[in-house]
């Protein structure tokens, strides 16, 4: 699965088309939750994920909208993807920190507040900086549970893949000598799905870390 892209790939060197893309379209837990990590903006887009009980995050299906507004992406694309493919299981939904401002839904609505009249509702990501969410992303990537990588994508989630591959990328700057590029990667159709996906590695850290905070009940004395 061939890319040749101008610039320098985010994850170069991280990683591995042949270990983290799945040979055949990955199953499904119904038991456990999904969880669903958006983009806002005038591109809205998603990755709809599940983590296994041995702690693997399995990006299932990828869902981008190139003209439209939230609202008929959730409408028309995502909700009946959930109804087809994942029929009655629990979400959990996170995503872009910038969708709590109003100025990017409509008037009256931020985007978090949209998600939730459509019945999604979520939590902002703890942050928007990039290296912590690019960390979050690599932590998984070089990372092995059991004999399987930590993260392992669907094989129909072909622009994320492809955004992995050098779509996603620090554009290099125009300066003689020694190569140099942009501190920021380009906004462009790789950079919406990078962005869910460092929103899902975020979100998934964080419900893991709560989960692990939640002390069991002390154990009631039985009486002879």
């Amino acid at each position: 699965y061939g890319s040749v892209f101008a610039g320098k790939a985010v994850y170069k060197d991280i990683y591995n088309d042949v270990l983290h893309v799945a040979t055949k379209p990955l199953g499904v837990f119904r038991g456990r939750p999904l969880f669903i990590a958006f983009d806002f903006g005038n591109t809205p887009a998603c990755l709809i994920a599940q983590l296994t009980p041995q702690g693997q995050l399995r990006i299932l299906r990828e869902l981008q909208c190139e003209r439209g507004g939230l609202k008929q992406f959730v409408s028309d694309a995502v909700k009946p993807m959930l109804a087809e493919l994942f029929p009655g299981m629990p979400v959990t939904v996170g995503g872009d920190p910038a969708g709590r401002q109003k100025s990017q839904a409509d008037d009256e609505l931020s985007c978090f507040g949209m998600l939730e009249n459509l019945g999604l509702p979520g939590t902002p990501a703890p942050t928007n900086d990039l290296l912590p969410r690019r960390q979050a992303v690599i932590d998984r990537l070089v990372r092995m549970t059991g004999d399987q990588p930590a993260l392992i994508i669907d094989p129909s989630c072909k622009l994320l893949r492809r955004g992995f591959l050098g779509g996603y990328k620090f554009d290099r700057v125009q300066v003689s000598g020694e190569k140099r590029y942009r501190d920021e990667p380009a906004k462009n159709r790789f950079s919406h799905l990078h962005d869910c996906c460092q929103y899902l590695c975020l979100l998934v850290d964080a419900v893991r870390r709560e989960q692990a905070l939640v002390v069991p009940p002390a154990p009631q004395p039985t009486w002879a």
